[in-house]
């Protein structure tokens, strides 16, 4: 009994390396097929709509593809112009840069008898302002000359999976067992119901996130406060590390081109927007669609980051959801359901109730 357990568990451990393994060496052929099955599940409420209304399905699809093309293209206009407006701010930026600089030398001399020699000699061997302020961002920015192709082999694929789908259900059915069939039918019809809902939902989340961090930016007089704020939204589509790493690279360049008070107002808005965003925005957008264990989940996002970079980060939340429902129909599979899914894991709120309550409890 023994050794059969642990061939089983072997053989689980050598096909989870051989699958990340074939996933990282097919990136650049599965990523987009992936990325276009997930957007056709997106697009696929809207253009059955369509088609229910009487719009053949090549017509519903090629204006649902044209329309979420078109966004794109504005969204990448908007960003491009914000950046061109931070660009255009550097040389404003590196003076104050150079100005805090100065001071921060002065108070390291005075207070840990540190010569200001060995401080810029040490800064000169490590950082430069230019490398700081410009590199360091614009190849986030530069990156995505490299995606243009596989942006519109995404579509291309999307396109076909909605025009095909059909076909591919079939396929299906064909393939499973008739026993199976109408489980089968069940995580269909829940993939494709919660998996879109979630996307957009997120689509939703940012697109208001982007209004209430740069309204909080603005508020607080952080420069080029729109561009940070949108960065920071779009940042959020990461679940758990998302927002703070917006929000730390916000603090940062703040801290290192104005002053300490508004570098700290920064914190501020986070805690802030964190908690309209945990206790209003995603509890009544996006909760409830994929219920997954926070651990899990952070585990998926940083696995996914290794194997697929960003755009593993991204997919990584409704690919576990998928999988999730799969694996809660199949009975050999629930013990993996489980340990996706919320139950059994303690849930903690910061809403204000729950704050109350909690402060009455620790002072009796």
């Amino acid at each position: 009994m023994h050794s059969i357990s642990y061939t089983r568990i072997a053989g689980i451990v050598v096909s989870i390396i051989g699958i990340g393994f074939i996933l990282i060496v097919t990136k650049g052929f599965l990523m987009p097929l992936v990325l276009g099955a997930l957007f056709a599940f997106t697009l696929y409420p809207i253009t059955s709509r369509m088609e229910r209304v009487g719009i053949p399905r090549i017509i519903a699809n090629i204006l649902g593809i044209s329309a979420s093309i078109a966004i794109v293209i504005a969204i990448g206009i908007a960003l491009s112009l914000l950046f061109s407006n931070f660009v255009s701010d550097l040389p404003t930026m590196r003076t104050h840069l150079e100005e805090n600089l100065i001071s921060a030398h002065q108070w390291t001399e005075t207070n840990f008898n540190i010569p200001i020699y060995k401080q810029k000699l040490w800064l000169e061997n490590n950082v430069t302002i230019d490398e700081f302020l410009g590199n360091n961002l614009g190849n986030i920015f530069a990156t995505t000359k490299s995606t243009v192709a596989t942006t519109g082999l995404v579509f291309i694929y999307s396109f076909f999976f909605l025009y095909y789908r059909t076909k591919f259900v079939t396929f299906l059915h064909k393939a499973i067992p008739h026993q199976r069939l109408d489980t089968f039918r069940i995580v269909i019809k829940k993939i494709g119901t919660i998996v879109p809902r979630y996307l957009l939902g997120i689509i939703i989340v940012v697109g208001i996130l982007s209004v209430a961090n740069s309204t909080g930016f603005i508020l607080v007089g952080v420069h080029n406060a729109v561009f940070f704020g949108v960065l920071a939204a779009i940042l959020n589509i990461i679940p758990y590390l998302g927002p703070v790493i917006g929000f730390l690279l916000v603090f940062i360049v703040t801290l290192a081109t104005q002053d300490l008070s508004t570098a700290f107002a920064v914190l501020g808005v986070f805690v802030f927007i964190q908690f309209l965003e945990n206790n209003i925005l995603t509890p009544n957008i996006t909760a409830g669609q994929v219920r997954l264990n926070p651990f899990i989940a952070l585990v998926g996002i940083i696995a996914g980051g290794f194997i697929w970079g960003v755009v593993g980060m991204l997919i990584s939340i409704p690919l576990l959801g998928m999988i999730k429902i799969m694996c809660e129909h199949i009975p050999s599979l629930s013990p993996v359901a489980y340990l996706l899914d919320t139950s059994g894991v303690e849930k903690y709120s910061l809403s204000i109730e729950n704050i109350q309550r909690r402060f009455k409890q620790w002072f009796r």
